[in-house]
């Protein structure tokens, strides 16, 4: 899969102005507040990308695989991420970011997620949920709804991207 050409490549670190930075090729601070608004930045094609970066907490439950992200205009898509085994009741940290782009831009945000933290080894997990309005209706086609993935550098702390796709 290609990546968004004119991908943006302005502010926050993520490339200099003459030299853009490759996909996949992404550098991580360790600060995954960075590393998302970084992101971010590398996936808006169209000006429109960004619109909030925000912090909260959040312990919710009930997800579903990164496969299972349809590239319908809709869909809200959050992937929280945490190192260590997951535990209930856990106030989990949270960063969200708004982004409104094409159906071809949430599968690419897809692919760069699931290849900037697949690491291999089963010690960090991610999982992931799909939520529409109003609602649909999919099968998971027997996928286990837990990815064992891995991120470099994030400590202890779980984080949840919302991915807010506009009607087009």
């Amino acid at each position: 899969m290609g990546w968004v050409r004119g991908a943006s490549s302005r502010g926050g670190g993520v490339a200099s102005p003459t030299t853009p930075t490759p996909p996949g090729m992404l550098e991580r601070t360790g600060n995954i507040k960075t590393i998302l608004t970084q992101l971010a930045q590398q996936v808006s094609s169209s000006g429109k990308g960004i619109r909030s970066l925000t912090w909260r907490m959040n312990s919710d439950d009930g997800f579903m695989p990164l496969a299972l992200l349809k590239a319908e205009p809709g869909a809200t898509v959050r992937v929280e991420m945490m190192e260590g085994v997951w535990s209930s009741g856990d106030g989990a940290a949270e960063w969200s970011f708004t982004f409104q782009g094409t159906p071809e831009e949430a599968v690419i945000l897809r692919s760069f997620i699931e290849g900037q933290w697949r690491r291999g080894g089963d010690r960090d997990l991610i999982k992931y949920q799909l939520t529409y309005d109003p609602p649909l209706t999919w099968s998971d086609q027997g996928e286990d709804w837990i990815r064992r993935l891995t991120r470099a550098g994030l400590g202890t702390q779980m984080a949840t991207i919302g991915l807010e796709l506009s009607a087009q």
